[in-house]
């Protein structure tokens, strides 16, 4: 491919995304999550009619000795998995259960309502029972969950089942503003308020953001091709790349572009923000890889020979200068990567488990795109100029760059 290939890559993957992007944000993506999640939900109220008429059945078969643990294999089948839960209650009080999550009351008349929709201290459920016998079966499918309190295990969230964002109420009224939930028979049961800063799901976001990236590297790639190809002098060209790659970032961060990052949690600033050109995480990752860029371009393309002609400059001199502008990498690295691990909420303990998630992997990543930069650009120079320098002067001219650093920081 030519370069021009690389930005019409680029461009349409930037197109595609943003398209996306304008019809999960701006074109009522309720609709359509509100139109799924009546059909699973109708797909579930079967499910639960089903298993309750199944017990009731087994309840009255004439050797049934009213042991429904014994006959129920629910030891493996949890209500956050099928989203069902069984209570059996005889004369009023409870005999069985599938799942402690569900068992509050001991007695039936303590239930707030006996079918529809329910709340529970845990959630919301959608009841239905059937009488059998002496047995009253109660059936419960979880639709939200709906604690007084929320931490990192309890989360005020939706059924697996349902794709849709936590923050969506359930209305017991109707209302033009809402959308009506009817089960099975047509009988209106409760309505959903589509609520929050957007109305799509996480999950959707993430497919324009992984094209936006595509779309970058693709850029990333043109940028490549555009610096090789040129005959430009080598500072002119590494200068422009820079200033090419500081408009990218300065672009994105200025105009929020593409919006859809801001609304992921890798670049907003609940796990890490520095200042208005650091904001976020996410944004500490962009800031690496265009670092890593920049340097991988400057010590593969490096050409001493030609500096010297064009510098006038001794080799050594321009070793010299060379080594100590490596050397103030790390400095600069150092700085942010201390910057990165006093201002975040991330954990960086390898050795517990527990505390690694997405964002200190991406963090610990982003700090190993910022080490392969500045060992690699040292290794360059190192190669171009390990036939210069006596050890002897070599050592003098490490301890006056550390002395120098070491003013500096």
């Amino acid at each position: 491919m030519n370069r021009y290939s690389y930005l019409i890559f680029a461009l349409s993957f930037f197109i595609v995304a943003a398209i996306i992007e304008n019809g999960l944000l701006n074109r009522h993506p309720e609709k359509y999550l509100i139109r799924d999640f009546r059909e699973k939900f109708h797909e579930n109220e079967r499910n639960l009619h089903e298993e309750i008429n199944e017990m009731a059945q087994l309840a009255k078969g004439e050797f049934f000795d009213g042991n429904f643990a014994g006959k129920l294999d629910y030891g493996n089948r949890t209500l956050e998995e099928e989203g069902l839960g069984i209570l059996v209650f005889q004369n009023d009080s409870l005999i069985f259960w599938s799942d402690r999550s569900i068992a509050f009351y001991n007695n039936l008349s303590d239930f707030p309502r006996k079918e529809g929709l329910i709340q529970l201290p845990n959630g919301f459920y959608m009841a239905e029972f059937v009488q059998s016998g002496d047995y009253l079966i109660y059936g419960f499918h979880l639709i939200k969950y709906n604690y007084q309190h929320e931490n990192n295990y309890l989360k005020n969230s939706f059924y697996s089942d349902y794709q849709l964002p936590d923050e969506y109420e359930l209305v017991l009224s109707k209302s033009s503003q809402l959308y009506p939930v009817y089960n099975l028979e047509d009988k209106y049961i409760f309505s959903i308020k589509p609520q929050g800063f957007y109305l799509c799901t996480k999950q959707q976001l993430y497919l324009p953001g992984v094209l936006f990236l595509l779309g970058l590297f693709f850029l990333l790639f043109y940028f490549n091709r555009e610096f090789i190809i040129s005959k430009a002098q080598f500072f002119i060209k590494i200068s422009g790349l820079a200033l090419v790659l500081f408009l990218v970032y300065w672009l994105h961060l200025m105009f929020h572009v593409p919006k859809v990052f801001s609304l992921l949690r890798f670049f907003s600033p609940s796990v890490f923000a520095l200042s208005d050109w650091l904001p976020s995480l996410g944004d500490f990752f962009l800031l690496s890889l265009f670092f890593l860029f920049w340097l991988f371009h400057f010590g593969k393309y490096l050409d001493v020979d030609q500096l010297q002609k064009d510098s006038f400059l001794p080799r050594k001199v321009i070793g010299f200068l060379l080594l100590l502008f490596s050397s103030s990498t790390y400095l600069l690295i150092h700085f942010y990567i201390h910057k990165l691990v006093f201002n975040s909420t991330i954990s960086f303990s390898l050795n517990r488990i527990i505390e690694i998630s997405a964002q200190s992997i991406m963090a610990i990543f982003s700090v190993g795109l910022l080490l392969f930069a500045v060992f690699f650009l040292t290794i360059r120079i190192v190669g171009h100029f390990r036939n210069d320098f006596r050890f002897g002067y070599l050592v003098l001219i490490c301890l006056f760059i550390v002395v120098i650093l070491a003013g500096v920081q």
